[in-house]
């Protein structure tokens, strides 16, 4: 039983091995058979190994760099391979706001009589300068800004800020030849409790000139410390703090000019001079307490700052006046006092306050070069108790108190200080230098 079962599976083996080869055989190659032969098998040499295109590393390079997202250029402007210092040169358009004048000329038509010339709330009064706003033009300017980056912590950059409106004025003239057109001046009568006013030119009476001109200019000191707070490859928070100077004045002047026609007990060559100067000065003088917010991606970078500064304000309102006369075109009078500039009203007037400014600022820069920017901005500054010339001016006048003074005369014009908000804001443009 043992042998036949051994020599069964041998032969079953045999057969099995012949089938297997005849397979591999078809698998591989080509098979030719014959009736009454042996089985051939022929087949294709294989290779022993498989050949791959070459590659430049170049190309190869260049297939990588298009495969992968394009890299983050990192401005971390402490990172050791960034330049450690800038240099800002900005032009500036801004607005300081505006201020409502009084009515400060009138005139009438020929033929009006002279007891209604001038005069506010007549019908046939109109207003040539004055209820009406002045200041409200844009100003040109500079602003230069020095810095220097330090840590990534602790102290981060110092920094000073110096801005610069330059002066802007705004002029008005009025005159008349022979009395025509009719000008005045007009004012509230406190002694009388009526309008009033005071006669420039009138036909046969008198013949003159006004002109006013208002100007305004604006400086800006800013020493800052930051320190960093959170930083990374694209964003950087920062606190700053420091010293903050804001200079602000403005200024009013009214100049009026009166000819006396000779006759009777008037001598040839008689007239008038009168000037009235209004000026005011807020002095700022602050520490700022606020944040800054920078960020880049690829060749932009963008800055966002805010503080609110505390400190105090020196307000400063200076009135001066003056009137000569001249008879046969030599001074025959001179007083320090003028239409609006009164001895009850004039000189120095002085008062320090406590203040809180805040301003925000937001600028966007493009990278022209690894060391140069272009640069534009908007800069928000508000103060809340600023004074200006033009709220100075008064309404109410005590005709004994223009020159030469009468005793027993009122109390007006009264000086009081006046303030109200006052809006500093406008645009920056220019380059960035880093070093």
């Amino acid at each position: 039983m043992w042998r036949w079962f051994c020599g069964h599976v041998f032969e079953r083996s045999a057969a099995f091995k012949c089938a297997m080869l005849v397979s591999v055989a078809i698998a591989f190659g080509h098979l030719h058979v014959a009736e009454g032969q042996l089985i051939e098998v022929s087949a294709t040499p294989v290779p022993s190994a498989i050949t791959l295109p070459v590659v430049s590393p170049a190309a190869a390079a260049a297939v990588a760099a298009a495969a992968e997202p394009p890299p983050i250029i990192d401005y971390n402007p402490w990172r050791p391979s960034r330049p450690r210092r800038y240099f800002d040169a900005d032009l500036l358009l801004w607005w300081a706001g505006d201020s409502s004048l009084p009515s400060l000329l009138t005139t009438n038509p020929s033929g009006t009589p002279i007891d209604d010339a001038g005069l506010i709330g007549s019908t046939s009064t109109s207003v040539l300068y004055g209820n009406d706003t002045v200041g409200d033009w844009a100003h040109v300017g500079f602003r230069m800004r020095f810095g220097r980056f330090v840590n990534e912590s602790g102290i981060s950059r110092l920094e000073i800020d110096l801005l610069q409106l330059f002066e802007n004025d705004d002029s008005f003239g009025a005159s008349s030849s022979g009395g025509d057109p009719i000008l005045a001046r007009p004012f509230y009568n406190s002694d009388t409790g009526a309008n009033d006013a005071q006669i420039i030119s009138f036909p046969g009476i008198a013949d003159g000139s006004f002109d006013s001109d208002y100007e305004r200019k604006a400086i800006g000191i800013d020493p800052l410390i930051f320190f960093c707070l959170k930083s990374g490859q694209c964003r950087w928070w920062e606190f700053y703090t420091g010293y903050r100077f804001f200079w602000l004045r403005d200024k009013i002047s009214i100049r009026e000019h009166v000819d006396i026609p000779a006759g009777g007990l008037i001598a040839p060559d008689t007239y008038y001079n009168i000037h009235d100067t209004f000026t005011a000065t807020n002095a700022y003088h602050l520490m700022p307490l606020g944040l800054s917010y920078s960020g880049n991606r690829n060749k932009w970078i963008w800055n966002v700052r805010g503080d609110i500064g505390f400190g105090f304000v020196s307000q400063t309102v200076e009135i001066e006046g003056s009137t000569q006369a001249f008879a046969g075109g030599v001074p025959a009078e001179t007083h320090n006092a003028g239409f609006l500039a009164l001895q009850t009203n004039r000189g120095k007037h002085d008062r320090t306050r406590f203040a809180w400014v805040p301003q925000i600022n937001a600028s966007m820069k493009r990278r022209l070069t690894d060391k140069m920017s272009a640069q534009f901005g908007y800069t928000v500054i508000y103060l809340h108790d600023a004074v200006k010339a033009v709220d100075h001016l008064p309404t109410a006048i005590d005709p004994g108190n223009l020159p030469p003074e009468l005793p027993g005369a009122g109390p007006n014009p009264v000086f009081a200080f006046n303030d109200e908000p006052l809006w500093v804001h406008g645009f920056n443009i220019g380059l960035q230098f880093n070093f």
